[in-house]
């Protein structure tokens, strides 16, 4: 009988530390969810000394524009110049561009020579940097 007694509470502390461990688990994730998924979470995220009216990082990073591209591909052809394959205007490649840290401009055979020298005119005034490659038979 002594035997008997012994196993009845063991699986009661198991059942009871099997229960524990989930219940811990789950308060971890819901945690984790509410802190790092969903940005909400305990604190407002300013540095100590910093203007309480300021954005926290997180928020700052959610609501600023796309990073400026590394390389703008330019392409001038008898259809008119694009950016990145889309079509667009020479000043908003220019300030576009500006921002690059590259810029290639791609000349192919049906391209004006009219419309080349003025998108080659506005990147020198803007005073940006660029590898042309010219396709136009001379």
């Amino acid at each position: 009988m002594s035997d008997n007694n012994r196993t009845k509470p063991r699986k009661k502390s198991t059942l009871r530390r099997t229960f524990t461990a989930v219940v811990l688990t789950a308060a971890v994730a819901v945690g984790w969810l509410l802190n790092d998924c969903l940005g909400l979470g305990i604190g407002t995220g300013l540095v100590p000394g910093q203007d309480q009216t300021e954005k926290s990082p997180a928020r700052v990073q959610r609501d600023s524009a796309p990073p400026p591209p590394l390389r703008c591909n330019l392409r001038l052809s008898s259809r008119g110049l694009t950016l990145n394959r889309k079509p667009v205007e020479l000043a908003t490649a220019v300030r576009t561009c500006k921002k690059a840290k590259e810029v290639k401009l791609r000349v192919t055979g049906g391209a004006r020579s009219g419309t080349y020298d003025e998108v080659k005119r506005a990147f020198e005034e803007a005073k940006i940097p660029i590898d042309v490659r010219d396709g136009r038979v001379k």
